[in-house]
Formats: structure tokens, C-alpha cells, sequence
């Protein structure tokens, strides 16, 4: 792996030690991902929610600026029922 490379794609300034350190971890994740890629995930049912919570929110409504309390604004709560 060329970490000069990347750290150029990256736009990151690496001293030398800091290119050797890199380089080494670098080339530790990598075998780590090929390890990874020899795993048999063939009988492994796909997700992408594994909580079953929806994601629930209000369309956000514009009103005119209440006068200023104690130097904030004013707005009713956003955390309830109404």
C-alpha cells in the first residue's frame, strides 16, 4: 500500500514516522478486510433495521419571532404529544 498516496487523496502532511506507523496499520486493516471476505455469509438473511423502530417526525413549522426571554427565543416545545 502506498501511504504516500493515500495521504496525498487525503490531503494529510505525514512526517516520516508518522508515514511508517500509518503504512503498518494501514496494512494491518487491510488483512484484517481480506479476512473478513473469506467469511461464508451465504445462509445470512440481509437487514437494514434491526430494532424495528420507524423513524418518526413533524414537518417543521415557521412562525414569527416571539419576543426575546431573557435574550432567547421563545418556541414551545419540540419533546411531547402536541
Amino acid at each position: 500500500m502506498d501511504i504516500k498516496y493515500v495521504a496525498k487523496l487525503a490531503k494529510l502532511q505525514l512526517t516520516d514516522e508518522e508515514e511508517k506507523k500509518y503504512s503498518q496499520q494501514l496494512e494491518k486493516v487491510i488483512e484484517y478486510v481480506g479476512q473478513l471476505q473469506k467469511v461464508d455469509i451465504s445462509k445470512v438473511k440481509g437487514t437494514n433495521q434491526v430494532t424495528g423502530l420507524v423513524n418518526v417526525s413533524r414537518a417543521d413549522r415557521v412562525s414569527p419571532c416571539t419576543p426575546l426571554v431573557e435574550g432567547y427565543i421563545k418556541v414551545k416545545a419540540i419533546f411531547g404529544n402536541d
